[in-house]
């Protein structure tokens, strides 16, 4: 048996409660109104199995209204089962959220939506489910897990109206300043419309309020953007690996910044929803995250730790001996009884030294004969594309071979 298999018996075994007819009837693939008619069948008493069960069903009356609903339990266990995959139960869960929880049903709804998009990778959507709940019940889900599994989601290229492109620091930023400024709600609503291309400020991207948050500024604010406390060294590292990774440049950095990550112009801007905005679409990307290089105590002669990380890196990414990228293997490599650590600072300086000088010969060579080519009148485009090339040949050809 699967492991999906496996999760989808327990979630079934879990699913309780009451469903709708409505939803029902889209479970047994059935019309509405046949839907209807059957639950109005045992609610007047009917024994007569459909579809090997005895629905139970209770009725409701609201304003007149009659609703009617069937218990999960009575259901045939296809349906229960159908109720239990990411396909229906979280619009189970949308019609039994209990009024004034943490989560609302349209929490669910948009989440459904999210998962039925398919942005995003097979290979994290079990996870990022599964740290929703946090092991226990869907119904049990904290908001701030479920905000962290639609910033994923944003990151893997899902958008949707009830899922804002910006932080809400930002929001409240545009709507003071279009007070300040004396904007009408007509003035305001074509200023959004030209510049953001939306009508309503949740619905910006990252770019459309770029460009919106700098007509208002140049319209003479007496404020600028809020000011964010800046993200930890870790998290910015993590960001700066994932470049380095990937082969991001500055400025295609700077438009995921603005685009992904919520019209952020600095990575010491970003905020938590940004951070995992740009995370995620960087790990959708390929990134592989990478061990963490080994702890060193940085005696004073000895190695740093910004020493160790450099050299760690450099370790990783030319997949050290035999494939054999760990901690261990480097130790091994290096040939002293006390590895990596037992490094002094000038030991480490110097193999750095060793590992980077080429590289950064060629790089500089090829910046050189970049310039060149400007003065000898080459096509922008082209001078770039040539320059890519040769960094690339370069660095695979002057990358340190670990034998």
């Amino acid at each position: 048996m699967t492991e999906c298999s496996v999760m989808v018996e327990h979630a079934a075994q879990t699913v309780s409660g009451y469903v709708s007819v409505d939803l029902a009837a889209r479970v047994a693939g059935i019309s509405l109104a046949e839907m209807q008619r059957i639950a109005a069948r045992f609610a007047k008493g009917s024994t007569e199995p459909w579809c090997g069960a005895v629905l139970i069903v209770r009725t409701e009356r609201v304003l007149g209204c009659r609703h009617r609903d069937i218990a999960v339990a009575s259901l045939a266990e296809w349906m229960r089962e159908a109720l239990a995959t990411n396909r229906f139960r979280f619009r189970l869960a949308a019609e039994q959220v209990e009024p004034g929880a943490e989560m609302r049903p349209d929490d669910f709804l948009l989440l459904h939506r999210a998962v039925a998009s398919g942005a995003c990778p097979a290979n994290q959507l079990q996870h990022g489910l599964s740290a929703l709940c946090a092991g226990g019940p869907l119904l049990a889900a904290t908001r701030e897990n479920f905000d962290c599994l639609m910033d994923h989601f944003y990151g893997w290229g899902f958008r949707d109206d009830a899922l804002s492109g910006i932080s809400a620091d930002y929001l409240d930023f545009l709507d003071r300043s279009r007070r300040q400024l004396g904007m009408t709600d007509r003035y305001y609503g074509a200023v959004l419309a030209d510049l953001g291309g939306v009508d309503l400020p949740r619905r910006l991207d990252g770019a459309g309020f770029v460009r919106v948050a700098d007509y208002m500024l140049r319209l003479g604010l007496p404020w600028t953007l809020p000011e964010r406390a800046g993200m930890d060294r870790a998290a910015a590292g993590i960001i700066n690996e994932a470049r380095h990774q990937l082969g991001v440049s500055q400025a295609d950095h700077e438009m995921d910044l603005i685009t992904i990550a919520g019209g952020v112009l600095r990575l010491r801007d970003l905020d938590t929803h940004g951070f995992y905005r740009l995370h995620a679409a960087y790990l959708k990307a390929g990134y592989l995250m990478r061990e963490p290089a080994p702890p060193v105590a940085g005696e004073p002669g000895y190695i740093t730790q910004p020493q160790a990380n450099l050299i760690w890196r450099l370790w990783q990414e030319n997949g050290g001996v035999d494939g054999d990228t760990s901690a261990a293997g480097l130790d091994r490599w290096l040939g002293f009884a006390g590895g990596l650590a037992s490094l002094t600072a000038a030991g480490a300086g110097k193999l750095i030294g060793e590992w980077l000088s080429p590289r950064i010969e060629r790089r500089t060579a090829v910046a050189d004969a970049l310039r060149v080519g400007h003065r000898a009148g080459w096509e922008t485009p082209i001078c770039a594309e040539r320059a890519a090339e040769a960094i690339e040949r370069s660095e695979a050809a002057t990358a340190p071979e670990f034998s």
